[in-house]
């Protein structure tokens, strides 16, 4: 058996042939300021970066920079590779996943205003948070690229 978690964080054994593998990305966006955008998801009270799973269509690329327009109204640059993890979920519907997640570093565009829209889907908004004021344990996934992400800020100053 495999364990996947949900979106609690409960264990749930899955038969192997029953997990799906598929490649997901999420975006690492640090503004200026030292915050970053992240997703809140109110069901869990937990945060994440944006971003999801690949359709069979879409370059990782393509599909975090879609993910970004539809968060901000914009569309930021894609910068280097900062993470690469593995990931077993599943879902409310009982979908097993085993997940290949690459987090890329964003560049906000620097000619356009950033407007978050209220609301990602109706168990989501999207915020800017301080990172000093990040709590690992509120972080569903992401915390080593949000990290690798404000290193990689702090080195090419």
């Amino acid at each position: 058996m495999i364990h996947c978690y949900n979106d609690l964080g409960k264990a749930i054994p899955v038969a192997p042939e029953l997990v799906q593998f598929r490649p997901a990305v999420y975006g690492i966006l640090i503004d200026e300021y030292g915050q970053v955008l992240l997703l809140h998801h109110t069901k869990t009270d937990l945060w994440h970066p944006p971003g999801g799973i690949l359709s069979t269509q879409e370059t990782p690329k393509q599909a975090v920079r879609v993910h970004f327009r539809r968060i901000m109204g914009s569309t930021p640059q894609v910068g280097s590779l900062l993470h690469i993890e593995n990931q077993y979920h599943i879902t409310d519907d009982e979908q097993a996943w085993h997940l290949c997640i690459m987090y890329y570093a964003m560049e906000k565009p620097t000619l356009s205003t950033t407007t978050l829209g209220e609301s990602v889907d109706a168990d989501i908004d999207a915020r800017w948070v301080p990172i000093p004021e990040l709590d690992r344990t509120k972080i569903q996934f992401g915390w080593e690229a949000i990290q690798a992400g404000q290193l990689q800020q702090k080195l090419s100053k």
